[in-house]
């Protein structure tokens, strides 16, 4: 699967629930091991080019994965109109809790900046996905957190057309398919 297909979310947190797709009717997860999920991770700006490999650990990766769990119980919480319980939001401040980051001002030519910095690669990566789930929280309205409509997809999307009408994780790819169904089964003889 391409990058570009990896990225069809919109939002960091939603780009890491796609991680799992469902690709000729098997569903894949992107992270069967360590140096797919560094790469993912690089691919995604989330940690530097120049990362050694070996700082991604098994106890890392179950660490990601269970970050992925509570960004989809999220999505799904969302798509089923109910306000997110509070169960999750209390395991989404343990995160904010147990994640320890500095922070520090970058003085550009006219222009200040916070950068923020873990102490760990694992609280960078808690808080890049954390701050990034709670800010689409914040600045969009949740009916457009949407999951693809193709009945095969298992991707969700940020719809940030402006009509808000968009039903596709990936024009191209589900959406095509499903137009060019629906076109066969009106043409068939």
């Amino acid at each position: 699967m391409n990058k570009e297909k990896l990225n069809i979310g919109g939002r960091t947190w939603i780009d890491l629930v796609n991680t799992r797709y469902v690709e000729g009717n098997k569903k894949v997860d992107l992270f069967i091991s360590t140096s797919h999920l560094w790469n993912w991770l690089i691919e995604n700006n989330i940690i530097a080019k120049n990362t050694n490999e070996n700082v991604i650990t098994e106890e890392l990766v179950s660490y990601i994965k269970e970050l992925r769990k509570l960004c989809e119980e999220v999505l799904i919480s969302v798509q089923s109109e109910e306000e997110i319980p509070q169960v999750i939001k209390n395991r989404i401040s343990k995160i904010i809790n147990d994640t320890n980051i500095t922070i520090n001002l970058l003085d550009k030519a006219n222009n200040m900046d916070l950068v923020y910095t873990g102490k760990t690669i694992k609280d960078n990566i808690g808080y890049i996905v954390i701050n990034d789930l709670i800010d689409t929280l914040n600045h969009y309205d949740t009916n457009r957190l949407r999951q693809c409509y193709h009945e095969n997809c298992i991707c969700y999307f940020l719809d940030t057309s402006k009509s808000g009408k968009r039903k596709w994780c990936d024009m191209e790819t589900c959406g095509n398919r499903k137009k060019a169904t629906k076109h066969y089964q009106r043409h068939k003889i």
